[in-house]
């Protein structure tokens, strides 16, 4: 199944998560959202032929140092609320 980045949704997930968020590295709390997923590889080796667990996050980007920050999508999938009328409809299948 494929879902589509949608960065409405996206920001609807994040959007309660980040109000406090302040950046580690210059203390401001301006972010911005990076367009698409991203596929992190888990493994518990460096073997090219091998076919590790991926972990899709999206990603925030400090707007005054460019610090970014991964959130894992499922996490974020899972934890909203089913009668959260300030969300978008969830993600479809684009049918690719």
């Amino acid at each position: 199944m494929k879902i589509k980045f949608d960065s409405k949704y996206i920001l609807s997930l994040l959007k309660d998560k980040m109000k406090h968020l302040v950046c580690p590295i210059c203390g401001k709390n301006k972010f911005s959202l990076v367009g698409g997923f991203m596929n992190h590889k888990i493994s518990n080796y460096l073997d090219m032929s091998d076919q590790p667990e991926e972990i899709t996050t999206v990603a925030t980007c400090c707007k005054n140092c460019g610090y970014m920050n991964f959130h894992a999508y499922a996490v974020l999938e899972f934890n909203r609320t089913i009668d959260d009328t300030d969300n978008p409809q969830p993600l479809t299948d684009s049918g690719d």
